[in-house]
């Protein structure tokens, strides 16, 4: 699983979404999203809503590539740690 880091402006994102729209011209599925909403979803399923924590995972793992983006920047916690990883 390559991993991208690196100071702001350095072009990570830009790379990461070109990888995805050749995997996408191929026929392959990729799937964009950042980190904190991928917490706050999982959080939302919590609250009692409609699907549970397991199909909000099921559903962000599914594509054939997932980007996970501004992984670090949203950590204000240590259960937001946990929580990613």
């Amino acid at each position: 699983m390559p991993c991208f880091y690196g100071n702001t402006g350095t072009g990570k994102t830009h790379l990461a979404c070109a990888i995805a729209n050749e995997l996408l011209r191929q026929g392959k599925s990729a799937l964009f999203v950042r980190a904190y909403e991928v917490l706050r979803t999982i959080r939302d399923t919590w609250k009692g809503g409609e699907k549970t924590e397991l199909a909000v995972i099921r559903e962000f793992v599914a594509p054939d590539l997932l980007i996970l983006d501004e992984v670090g920047v949203q950590y204000g916690s240590e259960s937001e740690r946990i929580e990613l990883f």
